[in-house]
């Protein structure tokens, strides 16, 4: 994939080309839609968060961009993804290439569950700390 830039583009004009395009996505795993109607850009250089609550459709809409949801049965997306001006969907596009320039990361609940462990740890150590300067303050 490579980007075709035009020679007497601005240095300006070509930092805000639009590395990632998403246009008119919807996504459906079997008869339940995930994405309706997704539309946006992301510039080059740009840090853009998605923020939503459980079930809402990010991680969904970040599979897209990887195509990890090829590998679902009963998935279906219609619309177009375009990363550096290429569509992703081509057939003659070679996916393992692709997947190997468009990373993913993934949130895991386990991190979730360590601080909350080391919370709950704090607080113990807290509470006996507090008793004891309390029962030695009373003698």
């Amino acid at each position: 994939m490579s980007v075709t830039l035009n020679p007497h583009a601005s240095a300006a004009s070509i930092m805000e080309m639009p590395m990632v395009e998403i246009e008119r996505l919807s996504f459906w795993y079997g008869a339940k839609q995930a994405l309706k109607d997704v539309a946006m850009s992301v510039s080059k250089h740009r840090i853009t968060a998605s923020i939503g609550p459980s079930g809402c459709g990010k991680s969904t809409l970040l599979r897209c961009l990887n195509r990890m949801n090829d590998l679902v049965d009963g998935a279906r997306m219609e619309g177009t993804i375009r990363i550096g001006g290429t569509d992703i969907y081509d057939p003659a596009l070679d996916v393992t290439e692709l997947r190997k320039r468009v990373g993913m990361v993934f949130v895991t609940t386990l991190l979730l569950l360590a601080i909350v462990v080391l919370m709950n740890l704090f607080a113990i150590r807290l509470r006996n700390r507090l008793r004891r300067t309390y029962a030695m303050s009373a003698v």
